[in-house]
């Protein structure tokens, strides 16, 4: 008995030891642990990383600058405040801002012509300098800035090319011998990939804007090539064969593109190699390689073509043809390359609407209170780098769904 009584105490001394330590180290740092930490700790330990170094970003289309009445820069500067307020809310990290939406340009330019998005007709003379601005108010903000361009596109509702032979980007280029390097095609008007002069504008076009404004980089989105009929640049493609190329004609211009993007990525590494390129496609992979001519697999795996890619991933987790997290990991399995940050494009726009591309999830943007955060998190358990808001007009929503979405898209963050 006395035996029993004395294993007892020592038991009681141990666990009040026990509850001593925990009590000692509560208030000071935990020694190192010297055994790996469970599958639940591993996991919380890289959600954590994951929260704290992703890239959170916004694009702000040339349509949600609201040009009528910005013709001060009160007027603007005020507008531009409140497009940037929900978005430090948010702990929104970066900006894309369209500057050059059609070959033309929100800030004053010795390349391009000044654009209908900030005045009333292109080429109008600018009230002020925009882009200034707004990289003046982004700051206040903590927010960095990338110059949004769409490099091949130069109209989508004028198809007469002769419309531009007095324009000062365009109508050199009409001008120019050899097969053209501005096309009309279905109602829009754009650059031939394939023309080393419009791949020169272009160039010089991104060094002017990172020459004269600090921004953090220069993204391009998915305006590649509009088709994948042949008769678009049958004459260029003519003169490549002309000239000995061996190429089919989606190699050839998949090669364009990608010249392009080359290009773009030395320009602005010249700037300093903290300096961003971005790149943002549809994401369908096979239409973009077989439509668009977009070698987005390249891109992703190789060096040299862009810091970050950008999928629009526009899709909810029930659309019938292509579920969100299925479409989530076929990308990350394709972005192989360490040095490549990829970004989850979500469409914020969705919410509150019905998809009727989903099929049997036509409803799904309607209903659910979560998804944008509930994105957010499959976004993470990929491993991707972060995510981009289409677009920043949503933030300013005050609608009752948009409202709960918002606050959980916070609260994920």
């Amino acid at each position: 008995m006395k035996r029993i009584f004395t294993i007892f105490a020592l038991f009681l001394f141990a666990l009040l030891c026990g509850c001593m330590v925990q009590v000692h180290f509560a208030g000071e740092p935990r020694p190192v642990s010297t055994t790996a930490p469970s599958a639940r700790q591993t996991a919380a330990v890289v959600s954590s990383n994951t929260a704290k170094d992703e890239i959170r970003t916004v694009w702000l289309s040339y349509m949600e600058l609201n040009p009528e009445k910005l013709d001060t820069e009160e007027a603007f500067r005020k507008r531009v405040q409140n497009l940037l307020e929900p978005m430090t809310a948010l702990s929104v990290t970066d900006v894309f801002l369209q500057v050059r939406p059609f070959a033309d340009a929100i800030y004053p330019s010795k390349l391009f012509p000044s654009s209908s998005a900030v005045v009333r007709h292109r080429g109008d003379p600018l009230p002020l300098d925009f882009l200034a601005v707004f990289l003046s108010e982004a700051k206040q903000a903590n927010l960095r800035v990338h110059a949004w361009i769409n490099p091949f596109r130069v109209s989508s509702s004028v198809g007469d090319v002769a419309a531009f032979k007095n324009d000062p980007a365009v109508g050199p280029l009409l001008n120019s011998k050899g097969a053209p390097c501005v096309i009309a095609w279905n109602g829009g008007v754009y650059f031939d990939p394939a023309s080393a002069k419009v791949q020169s504008l272009i160039v010089r076009g991104v060094h002017e804007l990172l020459e004269t404004y600090d921004l953090a980089g220069v993204h391009i989105d998915d305006y590649f090539y509009p088709t994948d009929d042949a008769s678009f640049d049958s004459e260029s493609f003519a003169a490549y064969q002309r000239s000995g190329g061996k190429d089919d004609l989606l190699s050839f211009r998949r090669k364009n593109v990608s010249a392009l993007l080359q290009e773009l990525y030395q320009e602005v590494k010249s700037f300093g190699s903290d300096k961003v390129f971005s790149v943002s496609s549809s994401a369908d992979i096979e239409k973009n390689e077989n439509v668009f001519a977009a070698d987005v697999k390249l891109w992703g795996s190789a060096d040299g073509y862009c810091d970050w890619l950008i999928p629009q991933i526009y899709f909810g987790f029930s659309h019938e043809t292509r579920p969100f997290e299925q479409c989530a990991k076929e990308w990350r399995t394709r972005c192989t390359n360490k040095s490549v940050r990829l970004l989850g494009g979500l469409a914020a726009y969705k919410v509150g609407k019905e998809d009727p591309f989903a099929g049997t999830g036509i409803a799904e943007w309607t209903s659910s209170e979560t998804i944008l955060g509930d994105q957010v998190k499959a976004l993470r358990k990929c491993s991707y780098d972060g995510f981009a808001l289409f677009s920043a007009s949503f933030l300013n929503f005050d609608k009752k769904l948009c409202a709960k979405v918002l606050k959980n898209l916070k609260d994920v963050i």
